[in-house]
């Protein structure tokens, strides 16, 4: 794209100077102003702007000024970044200029205002890999209104699922958790987007950000505190990105917008918004943004196609609502001097490593749910991490952690998140599903380290109480001091008669590790998934996480991964029935939906569904759905069901007699 870059110049107290430098011209075109003209004309930009009268014939009285008589606007008010400076021009509205239509709406020639922040230059290249973005989303527990950020990741997961994107949540929304997951990794790794959404807001004249503390309430940053994050480990990204109200709009008394300061404070490129914006707008500016970004569009250019694909986005709602205010406009755009290229090249994918195949690796068929369909669940995360990573004598410690709660409540798919969260801090992983005996202990033990095995089974086979040989491994190898140890699914350890009493040799095992991680400090943590709560004597503390239903929001945010995104009337009115019979749990309600969307016929299944109590539904459902099978494809599965572990297609066509599977 043409770049076309203004400067204001103060020659005198009575005269000011607009210098218009085309495309690195040195010597730029020059029309003389006077001081108050300039000021008169800002002021009543803004004015007419707040005041929310006719945009349409703003942008052409800002296009008319700009332009002038002599046509300075001549052959760059197309395919063009037209760089404004922060000050004193950086409040006007110049996303409005309109010219027969609005400039940054033609569809054919790309156009994007940059409000130019400062003259530094850092030299970049394309990173020759897949774009890494990094999403971090706060919503404060004592601030209203709470967040859909659930709904903003997945849908960015969804735009940008064929593209080459690696995209990393950051779960805390704290400048603690932003820290920790910008030093992870080699410079190459760095992220080339941090998106920050969430409240922003000027409090005491001084724009902020409000970020969660370690407790999930608010913690107002400014941008020194966050820029400090990145300064301390020397990685700015690329493009940050602020989306929260008002990060683009300057205090009462002159102090510079959140996004103005953050680019001083050296971030190359920052986006943010000049008022509230509603959640969807956000949502769908952020998706549209990254699917370009990822496909290795230059960074003006993408800017330029969002702002774009955002105006006919709201062209179309208001074909349906007259009284919309469109938001488009309000998307702001600071740099410094960096070239604004593209920020990664269309590299070959990295495969992403995802906990949910370290656990079927580990032989364990509990199916998680996708990263895009986990929601609801980021307060009881972040206290497992917290009680996790607490120390002895710290107020939150326990040397282990039971996530608690009927079936299809998520339990597994939690653990998942919280093992990713801890694997810098705990990156040995020692995972077992179902019932537990010394035998499953001594396996697990050594797998995990064959070159130990050995000696692991000779500690173990002493004629000791398991907590001193356990102790002792925990003295021996060091790698027992980084170690996370899931026991999923450990309901099965509960008696079939009695579902308060634990069998005692899997009781004994937890028991063992728990003392054992505490008689020698060791950093080392326990993470139990079970339907049932586990009891334990003090000292010892299992700290227990209960999950309860989700309700409201947090259950229809799941349908963007289980339905289609534009449902006919019929699906509709199933949907309903869905999240009714679900009754808050979402492992129900994604099979509910897989039904819905099917196309099957659901009317008597619903039915019957309606007649059983809430904690049955799940089994009738999985039964009537086996009884529309044939019976050659029932055989199949009551074959795949006696297998513990995956198998490969020929055996089980040759064991089960499938020949032609």
């Amino acid at each position: 794209m043409k770049t076309l870059r203004i400067e204001v110049f103060n020659a005198s107290s009575s005269l000011a100077q607009l210098r218009f430098f085309a495309d690195d011209n040195p010597l730029p075109r020059i029309r003389d102003v006077a001081p108050a003209e300039l000021t008169d004309f800002i002021e009543r930009s803004q004015t007419h702007y707040q005041d929310g009268l006719s945009l349409q014939a703003l942008g052409k009285e800002l296009f008319d000024w700009l332009h002038g008589k002599e046509g300075y606007l001549d052959g760059y008010s197309q395919d063009t970044v037209l760089y404004i400076p922060s000050s004193p021009l950086g409040e006007v509205a110049w996303e409005l200029l309109h010219n027969g239509g609005y400039l940054c709406a033609n569809l054919h020639h790309p156009f994007t205002p940059l409000r130019r922040v400062s003259t530094r230059e850092n030299p970049v290249q394309p990173k020759n890999r897949p774009l890494r973005l990094l999403f971090m989303a706060s919503s404060p527990e004592d601030v209203r209104p709470l967040l859909q950020f659930e709904q903003e990741e997945a849908l960015i997961l969804t735009a940008t699922r064929a593209s080459n994107l690696e995209l990393v949540v950051e779960e805390s929304g704290s400048l603690e958790g932003l820290s920790e997951r910008i030093s992870y990794g080699d410079a190459n790794d760095s992220f080339d987007v941090v998106h920050i959404t969430g409240h922003a807001d000027i409090v005491n004249d001084q724009p902020v950000f409000l970020l969660e503390d370690e407790f999930g309430q608010a913690q107002l940053a400014d941008a020194d505190a966050i820029a400090g994050v990145f300064s301390r480990h020397g990685r700015f990204p690329r493009l940050l990105f602020l989306s929260g109200c008002n990060t683009a709009q300057a205090s009462t008394k002159a102090l510079p917008s959140l996004c103005e300061a953050l680019v001083s404070a050296g971030v190359p490129a920052v986006l943010g918004w000049a008022k509230p914006v509603g959640d969807l707008i956000a949502s769908f500016t952020a998706q549209e943004l990254y699917q370009r970004l990822a496909e290795g569009v230059e960074l003006g250019r993408a800017v330029s196609l969002t702002r774009q694909a955002l105006y006919r986005e709201e062209q179309r709602i208001l074909q349906t609502d007259p009284t919309y205010k469109p938001q488009w406009h309000l998307l702001r755009f600071y740099s410094d001097d960096t070239p604004l290229t593209a920020l990664a090249l269309k590299g070959k994918r990295r495969a992403m490593p995802e906990i949910r195949q370290e656990f079927l690796d580990n032989n364990v068929k509990v199916e998680v749910c996708p990263r895009e369909a986990f929601v609801g669940r980021r307060r009881l995360l972040q206290q497992a991490v917290r009680i996790l990573r607490s120390l002895q004598g710290e107020e939150n410690y326990a040397e282990g952690i039971i996530l608690t709660g009927m079936g299809g409540l998520g339990k597994s798919s939690l653990a998942v998140r919280i093992c990713q969260h801890l694997e810098h801090d705990l990156p040995l992983r020692f995972i077992a599903s179902g019932k537990m005996d010394e035998a499953v202990l001594r396996n697990l033990l050594g797998n995990n380290l064959p070159k130990h095995t050995a000696t692991i089974n000779d500690i173990l086979n002493q004629p000791q109480a398991l907590t001193l040989r356990l102790r002792q491994l925990f003295g021996q190898f060091p790698e027992f001091d980084a170690a996370l140890f899931v026991f999923d699914d450990f309901e099965q350890n509960f008696r079939v008669d009695d579902y308060q009493n634990v069998d005692p040799i899997a009781y004994g095992i937890i028991i063992a590790l728990l003392a054992a991680i505490r008689q020698t400090g060791s950093p080392s943590r326990v993470l139990i998934t079970s339907r049932y709560a586990v009891t334990v004597s003090s000292p010892l503390r299992l700290a227990d996480i209960a999950l309860s239903s989700f309700q409201g929001k947090k259950t229809a945010a799941l349908r963007l991964s289980y339905l289609p995104p534009k449902p006919d009337t019929t699906t509709l009115a199933q949907e309903q029935q869905a999240i009714q019979l679900a009754a808050g749990n979402p492992r129900l309600l994604e099979r509910l939906y897989q039904v819905v969307a099917a196309k099957l016929d659901t009317d008597a299944l619903f039915a019957q569904l309606a007649e059983k109590q809430a904690e049955f539904r799940e089994e009738l459902l999985l039964a009537t759905l086996l009884s529309y099978q044939n019976a050659a494809t029932r055989q199949l599965i009551a074959s795949l069901a006696l297998f513990e572990v995956f198998i490969p297609k020929t055996v089980l066509a040759t064991g089960a007699g499938f020949a032609g599977f």
